[in-house]
């Protein structure tokens, strides 16, 4: 069993004393190589992260089982990444200074995100997590929020947003895909592996490409319903004719 490392980063926070490990994983990084895309370039990573976090109230979720339960607030983050058991502090390459701790918070609220949902120890494997947050992953891999399992990963009723400030629901499970929506948006999730296909406007074209494939017999809904014709041929014309909107002036960067 390989030994978990121990907080040993010195961080430059000497005001705070309360700065901690919070985590510890292995990530895979895919590289697409070329034009071969079925073939891309795998490289795994592991990086621990440090800082301290603070509790605050989930909003905007009306269901009791979320509705008043807190997420964790980051600061004070500082990342290492490790290479033959040594921890080198992680700088981002191709980023501006100002923009390291959005990328800190990103890294951090990801993993969490990634360890609730769960997914393939091939593609992410949490290896240490501050007791706190443990808690926090606990609340969500509860056996009243698992709803079933395909291949041996638990798909739950509710999982969190990548910033964790929003709570998704399970919508609809296909033998490709598993859909998670909130505010009548949606994520999509690979079935097999759990991981992440998209989060953003594709992710609506993918759920209603899979409520067509579910009909003509080329995708297999595992759980959940489709919607009646009526309703997605209405969001669909919602998505065709809504307004654009206003778009902000592009800023100047020089480098």
């Amino acid at each position: 069993m390989k030994k978990q490392m121990e907080p040993t980063l010195k961080t430059d926070i000497t005001e705070n004393d309360l700065v901690k490990k919070l985590m510890e994983f292995d990530v895979t990084q895919i590289i697409p190589t070329g034009d071969n895309q079925k073939d891309p370039m795998r490289t795994k990573l592991q990086f621990c992260v440090y800082g301290t976090y603070r509790w605050e109230k989930m909003e905007h979720n009306s269901d009791t089982y979320v509705a008043a339960f807190p997420y964790p607030v980051f600061e004070h983050l500082r990342v290492t990444q490790v290479s033959e058991e040594k921890e080198v502090l992680y700088e981002p390459q191709g980023t501006r200074p100002s923009d390291v701790p959005k990328i800190f918070k990103a890294i951090a609220t990801r993993a969490l995100a990634t360890e609730i949902m769960g997914t393939v120890a091939e593609m992410f494997q949490m290896l240490f997590l501050d007791e706190g947050l443990r808690k926090f992953v606990d609340h969500f891999r509860s056996e009243e929020n698992h709803v079933l399992s395909i291949s041996g990963l638990p798909v739950y009723k509710y999982i969190v947003s990548g910033n964790l400030r929003e709570c998704l629901e399970l919508s609809m499970v296909t033998d490709a895909f598993i859909y998670y929506s909130q505010y009548g948006m949606f994520d999509a999730l690979g079935t097999m592996d759990h991981r992440l296909v998209s989060d953003n406007e594709f992710a609506d074209n993918c759920y209603l490409d899979s409520v067509e494939n579910i009909r003509n017999g080329t995708e297999k809904l595992l759980w959940g319903k489709i919607p009646e014709q009526n309703d997605a041929e209405s969001v669909k014309a919602e998505e065709l004719y809504s307004e654009d909107p206003e778009q902000e002036e592009p800023a100047l960067e020089f480098r």
